[in-house]
């Protein structure tokens, strides 16, 4: 986990809006939602995390998602691609996670050709992002949170 957690602790420094919450570590007991919930609340996020019902996403998505998490304004953003080298970075961090690790988000940000994007927020913010993942014995969140 230590390419992941220094890639983390990379794309909070290089944030300019919003706050970073995150976390890397043991992967908690659970599966499916119940394990999602758990992990969020590894951040702080006790009471919205029950009502939350994460979508599952693609490794190289999940890459992509980190990538535009690190520098994008949730609230002001112009909503381009990742800058050139962000998602390789973050696939190839995501990479100490085994190959049955799954990638969750609480919505959608935009994808190539696409325009847009929503979520369900899980905090008190005016905005609220994120992804999260595990494996058999590891897990991560990656958290963003902004206001207007």
């Amino acid at each position: 986990m230590d390419r992941l957690n220094q890639l983390l602790a990379r794309f909070e420094r290089q944030r300019d809006a919003g706050s970073v919450l995150r976390w890397a570590g043991p992967r908690p007991d659970g599966r499916g939602s119940k394990l999602s919930r758990l992990l969020v609340e590894k951040i702080g996020y006790r009471e919205a995390a029950g009502d939350w019902e994460p979508e599952e996403i693609s490794r190289d998505e999940a890459a992509g998602q980190l990538a535009f998490l690190a520098i994008e304004s949730l609230a002001y953003g112009a909503y381009g691609p990742p800058r050139a080298g962000l998602k390789d970075l973050a696939l190839e961090a995501l990479g100490d996670l085994g190959p049955e690790a799954r990638f969750y988000v609480n919505g959608w940000l935009p994808k190539p050709g696409q325009k847009g994007m929503g979520w369900t927020g899980l905090s008190t913010a005016t905005f609220d992002a994120g992804v999260l993942g595990f494996d058999d014995r590891n897990a991560f969140v990656f958290w963003i949170e902004e206001e207007d």
